[in-house]
């Protein structure tokens, strides 16, 4: 039977295997259920080639509350017609997104002086994520615990690389009419992310402006050029293997659950290296091995090995 050796006192690194450059292909958020006003689900689609890639994702919040898909002008849209597109007049000749492609918009209701905080579940490992928004006043700030780049926006953003708002002005040079003075764009996060979590805080503007109503809404969608990757597993844990050297007597101890491992081995005086079985040791019979110091030498090494499949 092969055996694969365990160290004693081993260290695991979860290893991931990045993709080296973008990819060609778009890879959007698809969210195709509402759960009620709590959040929503669904799963990543090749925007592309316009296939499922069978990987689920969720966005959810605590405070606020996500709009219902029911035809309003407020409505979350899960059916892929929400416009992330170039924008024609009269609504604007520009665009404050990028990437451009119809896809879902979230949209989460946060009332006047209260926090929502927003958990985007990617289902996965996503490079570089982009999220686009819409619609954020000035009293409200947009907090996110990693830093981002603006990759476009309305001209009336105003950010710094953890936080996003408006600067009150009508956005302007893009003829955005859509917006006024509310703030929509799209910012992009530098690295590998499982999640991404942020605050939604409503101020209470003084004095009262009349040009606002009791909330904010602001919607959603996230994107990446990247091919999402399946969560890493955790690998199995090694099985226990104990040490012990008694100064008193110059006895070193090893001990074991019986059972776990095939053999118990040690190295020659010299170091790591030439790892022998100890001689009639079966560590399916006996759950520990006691040995001198002055015999096995100051540099001798022990390990156990279990049966590899």
């Amino acid at each position: 039977m092969k055996t694969s050796p365990i160290m004693i006192l081993p260290v695991f690194f979860v290893g991931l295997a990045l993709p080296l450059q973008a990819d060609l292909d778009l890879y959007v958020s698809d969210f195709t259920v509402l759960n009620g006003t709590s959040g929503a689900t669904g799963v990543w689609k090749n925007n592309t080639t316009g296939s499922s890639l069978g990987i689920s994702l969720g966005i959810s919040q605590s405070g606020g509350m996500v709009k219902p898909a029911d035809g309003s002008g407020t409505a979350s849209v899960v059916d892929d017609s929400f416009p992330w597109q170039a924008l024609t007049p009269p609504l604007g000749t520009a665009n404050p997104f990028d990437p451009h492609f119809d896809g879902d918009y979230i949209n989460i209701e946060t009332q006047q002086g209260e926090t929502t905080t927003i958990t985007l579940d990617f289902g996965a490992m996503i490079t570089d994520p982009i999220i686009s928004f819409t619609d954020v006043e000035n009293r409200s700030t947009i907090t996110f615990t990693d830093e981002f780049a603006v990759r476009a926006s309305t001209s009336n953003l105003h950010f710094t690389t953890t936080t996003l708002s408006s600067n009150a002005s009508v956005a302007s040079g893009d003829n955005f009419t859509l917006f006024g003075k509310e703030a929509a764009g799209s910012i992009q996060f530098s690295g590998t992310f499982s999640q991404i979590v942020f605050t939604v805080f409503v101020g209470v503007p003084t004095p009262l402006d009349p040009d606002v109503g009791s909330n904010d809404r602001t919607g959603y969608v996230v994107s990446t050029f990247f091919e999402p990757m399946t969560l890493p597993t955790d690998p199995p844990p090694a099985p226990p293997f104990w040490i012990m050297y008694d100064q008193g007597t110059g006895n070193v101890t090893l001990s074991w659950i019986l059972g776990d491992f095939e053999e118990i081995q040690m190295s020659d005086p010299t170091g790591l290296m030439n790892f022998m079985a100890i001689p009639d040791l079966d560590p399916g019979v006996v759950d520990s091995w006691t040995g001198s110091m002055s015999e096995l030498g100051s540099k001798r090494f022990f390990r156990g090995t279990i049966p590899s499949s």
